[in-house]
């Protein structure tokens, strides 16, 4: 297997099944061959959790945020709504709509769209593999330049907490 991948070759039939039902069900030749896998700790379980929560819930919670920023401001009472809308708290809300991670999936969402709209007004809906990559090395300064614009354009400031201002009589007395 690690030859076929190294190389790029594909991947013998037999090889490919016994490895998923290796990987996916945990019978077969896993042990034989790369020794007893380790115990779940409860870690892996959670990123995978918090990684379907950023990319499913967090994508269309971002997106129905910014549906409703162009008539109301992003407030608390915001993501009050958000949060009843996807069975989530407020806060958890909020962290979803700041997270660098949901921007970064959304934005790259958007350009992967933009990208293909391009593409297909240009070659056609079905291009076959050689043309498609043509036209990705003629066109790598305007895709380049779709990435650039998307990924800016989704980057939103958390806003800060104000500073409390003391008056300089209170600060004498403290």
């Amino acid at each position: 297997m690690a030859v076929c991948l190294r190389d790029n070759i594909e991947i013998p039939e037999w090889a490919r099944r016994d490895f998923c039902v290796a990987v996916l069900v945990g019978m077969g030749p896993w042990e034989k061959d790369f020794g007893h896998r380790k115990k779940d700790d409860g870690w892996t379980r959670k990123f995978y959790k918090l990684r379907r929560q950023i990319y499913t819930r967090g994508k269309d919670l971002f997106n129905w945020i910014e549906g409703q920023r162009k008539s109301n401001p992003v407030d608390p009472a915001m993501f009050e709504r958000a949060g009843n809308e996807f069975k989530v708290s407020a806060g958890t809300a909020s962290q979803l709509y700041y997270s660098k991670l949901v921007r970064h999936a959304v934005a790259t969402d958007r350009m992967i769209s933009d990208y293909r709209e391009l593409m297909k007004s240009e070659i056609g809906p079905d291009p076959d593999e050689e043309t498609r990559d043509a036209w990705g090395f003629r066109n790598l300064d305007r895709i380049i330049e779709i990435e650039r614009y998307h990924h800016a354009a989704i980057q939103i400031p958390r806003p800060r907490k104000t500073k409390r201002i003391i008056s300089k009589k209170v600060r004498r007395k403290i």
